[in-house]
Protein backbone atom coordinates (compact mmCIF):
# COMPACT_ATOMS: atom_id res chain seq x y z
CA UNK A 1 0.00 0.00 0.00
CA UNK A 2 1.64 3.19 -1.10
CA UNK A 3 1.01 6.47 0.83
CA UNK A 4 0.96 9.96 -0.55
CA UNK A 5 1.39 12.86 1.34
CA UNK A 6 -0.24 16.24 -0.86
CA UNK A 7 -0.46 19.85 0.73
CA UNK A 8 -3.37 21.63 -0.35
CA UNK A 9 -4.88 25.09 -0.04
CA UNK A 10 -8.05 25.07 2.12
CA UNK A 11 -10.25 25.62 -1.12
CA UNK A 12 -9.12 22.15 -2.37
CA UNK A 13 -8.67 20.18 1.35
CA UNK A 14 -13.04 21.00 1.45
CA UNK A 15 -13.75 20.24 -2.06
CA UNK A 16 -12.07 16.99 -1.94
CA UNK A 17 -11.82 15.20 1.37
CA UNK A 18 -14.43 18.14 3.95
CA UNK A 19 -16.35 14.52 4.36
CA UNK A 20 -14.07 12.09 5.39
CA UNK A 21 -12.33 15.04 7.10
CA UNK A 22 -15.38 15.40 9.50
CA UNK A 23 -15.45 11.83 10.51
CA UNK A 24 -11.25 11.58 11.14
CA UNK A 25 -12.05 14.26 13.09
CA UNK A 26 -14.54 12.41 15.16
CA UNK A 27 -12.58 10.05 15.27
CA UNK A 28 -9.18 11.87 16.93
CA UNK A 29 -10.83 14.53 19.03
CA UNK A 30 -14.49 14.40 19.99
CA UNK A 31 -16.17 17.08 19.83
CA UNK A 32 -14.12 19.29 17.35
CA UNK A 33 -15.13 20.06 13.82
CA UNK A 34 -13.86 20.90 10.43
CA UNK A 35 -13.79 24.60 9.73
CA UNK A 36 -13.75 26.16 6.53
CA UNK A 37 -10.82 28.55 7.19
CA UNK A 38 -9.08 30.07 3.99
CA UNK A 39 -6.34 30.66 5.97
CA UNK A 40 -5.08 27.53 6.26
CA UNK A 41 -2.40 24.87 4.57
CA UNK A 42 -3.75 21.57 4.60
CA UNK A 43 -1.20 18.66 4.87
CA UNK A 44 -2.51 15.08 3.59
CA UNK A 45 -2.24 11.64 3.89
CA UNK A 46 -3.83 9.48 1.97
CA UNK A 47 -3.95 6.05 0.23
CA UNK A 48 -6.05 4.61 -2.46
CA UNK A 49 -8.21 7.48 -2.46
CA UNK A 50 -8.75 6.87 0.87
CA UNK A 51 -8.05 9.94 3.52
CA UNK A 52 -5.63 8.98 6.71
CA UNK A 53 -4.23 11.66 8.07
CA UNK A 54 -3.74 15.52 7.94
CA UNK A 55 -2.78 18.61 9.81
CA UNK A 56 -2.82 22.00 9.43
CA UNK A 57 -1.04 24.87 9.07
CA UNK A 58 -2.88 29.02 9.90
CA UNK A 59 -0.96 32.35 9.42
CA UNK A 60 0.14 32.90 12.34
CA UNK A 61 2.23 29.48 11.79
CA UNK A 62 0.19 27.42 14.38
CA UNK A 63 0.14 23.72 14.07
CA UNK A 64 -2.96 22.66 14.37
CA UNK A 65 -4.96 19.25 14.08
CA UNK A 66 -3.12 16.34 13.85
CA UNK A 67 -4.97 13.44 13.15
CA UNK A 68 -4.28 9.73 11.80
CA UNK A 69 -6.85 7.25 11.36
CA UNK A 70 -6.25 4.64 13.73
CA UNK A 71 -5.59 1.58 11.50
CA UNK A 72 -2.61 3.78 10.75
CA UNK A 73 -1.42 5.27 13.79
CA UNK A 74 2.41 4.33 14.52
CA UNK A 75 3.55 3.88 10.92
CA UNK A 76 4.99 7.75 11.49
CA UNK A 77 2.27 9.11 9.01
CA UNK A 78 1.58 12.42 11.83
CA UNK A 79 5.91 12.85 12.10
CA UNK A 80 5.84 13.24 8.37
CA UNK A 81 2.80 15.40 8.48
CA UNK A 82 3.92 17.69 11.37
CA UNK A 83 7.65 17.79 9.36
CA UNK A 84 6.08 19.21 6.26
CA UNK A 85 4.01 21.71 8.29
CA UNK A 86 6.93 22.98 9.94
CA UNK A 87 9.02 23.06 6.45
CA UNK A 88 6.06 24.93 5.00
CA UNK A 89 6.06 27.33 8.47
CA UNK A 90 8.27 29.94 7.24
CA UNK A 91 5.49 31.05 4.46
CA UNK A 92 3.61 33.54 6.53
CA UNK A 93 6.88 35.28 7.82
CA UNK A 94 5.74 34.74 11.37
CA UNK A 95 7.80 33.78 14.58
CA UNK A 96 7.57 29.77 15.14
CA UNK A 97 6.01 27.14 14.06
CA UNK A 98 3.92 26.68 17.58
CA UNK A 99 2.16 23.29 18.11
CA UNK A 100 -0.51 22.88 20.81
CA UNK A 101 -1.34 19.63 22.55
CA UNK A 102 -3.12 18.41 25.89
CA UNK A 103 -1.37 15.25 26.85
CA UNK A 104 2.28 14.77 28.02
CA UNK A 105 3.27 11.69 25.95
CA UNK A 106 1.97 14.62 22.57
CA UNK A 107 4.83 16.60 23.97
CA UNK A 108 7.19 13.74 23.98
CA UNK A 109 6.47 12.72 20.21
CA UNK A 110 6.53 16.30 18.78
CA UNK A 111 9.71 17.07 21.04
CA UNK A 112 11.26 13.68 19.07
CA UNK A 113 10.94 15.37 15.81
Amino acid sequence: MTIYYHTLTNEEFMKNWKEPAVLLMKECFDGFLIENNTSHIWFVASSDDELIGFTTLDTQNTIWNVCITKNFRKRKIGSKLVIMAIEKADYFNKPGPLLYTDTIENVRFYESL
